[in-house]
């Protein structure tokens, strides 16, 4: 019998603490995605996260009028999104787009996912633009695998496709020695996957961010061997 090695996206996102004194949010002791939907959620409402429930928090408040919920959220690489249920639930009047580069993701997503707030784009983001606009862009897991000129290009690709004031969120994994111990270990035995995969530095990804918006919100996710970290920015004007 032969084994692999992988960690879903879905699996990226798992809080040890709650936030003091927490705002009201759905599904907020749920599933890997549903806390992804509740931290954007929180994100949007207060670009403030307690720096007791998170590791590494460098936090701006944000100003504009950026309170109300999203109207169109775009995923990026969301061919058969497992995050889907859970913005959903958080925004059930919002349209959610899914777009991605692969026919059978795309096709998985729709048979999912049948509903008229919903659609999918088949695109390949790193040579062709978007045509919608939404105010929450976001990717899990999606920019690692480039090479650096494509990851900048990505990057911009999710800044785009949002509208000004919107939100910009960017998981990676980073290499901390958590990640470079288990995935070492993994490719000694023969077993790791992801064979494209470049763990990125906040200095390459957050400095890219930077020209396009504020960086309101930081995260580095150590609570998963394969840490990732989290940025989510606000689009500028």
């Amino acid at each position: 019998m032969r084994y692999s090695f992988s960690v879903s996206p879905c699996s990226a996102f798992s809080f040890s603490k709650e936030r003091r004194n927490p705002p009201t949010r759905p599904h907020e002791h749920g599933s890997a995605p549903h806390r992804l939907g509740s931290l954007l959620s929180w994100a949007q409402r207060t670009g403030e996260p307690d720096e007791n429930h998170y590791q590494e928090s460098h936090p701006q408040r944000r100003s504009g009028s950026g309170d109300h919920p999203p109207t169109q959220i775009i995923e990026f690489g969301g061919g058969d999104s497992c995050f889907y249920p859970a913005f959903r639930q958080a925004y059930p009047t919002a349209r959610y787009i899914a777009a991605d580069n692969s026919e059978v993701g795309i096709r998985k997503f729709r048979e999912s996912n049948q509903s008229a707030l919903t659609d999918t784009v088949q695109i390949d983001l790193l040579n062709d633009t978007l045509k919608q606009k939404g105010d929450l862009v976001y990717s899990v897991g999606l920019i690692e695998h480039f090479e650096p000129k494509d990851t900048a290009r990505m990057i911009h690709a999710h800044f785009e496709a949002a509208i000004p004031g919107g939100l910009v969120l960017i998981t990676y994994p980073t290499p901390t020695l958590p990640y470079r111990t288990i995935r070492g270990a993994a490719e000694m035995l023969g077993v790791w996957k992801f064979h494209d995969e470049r763990p990125l530095a906040y200095d390459e990804v957050g400095r890219e961010m930077e020209k396009y918006g504020q960086i309101i919100f930081r995260k580095m996710n150590w609570f998963i061997g394969l840490t990732q970290e989290i940025l989510v920015a606000r689009v500028g004007a």
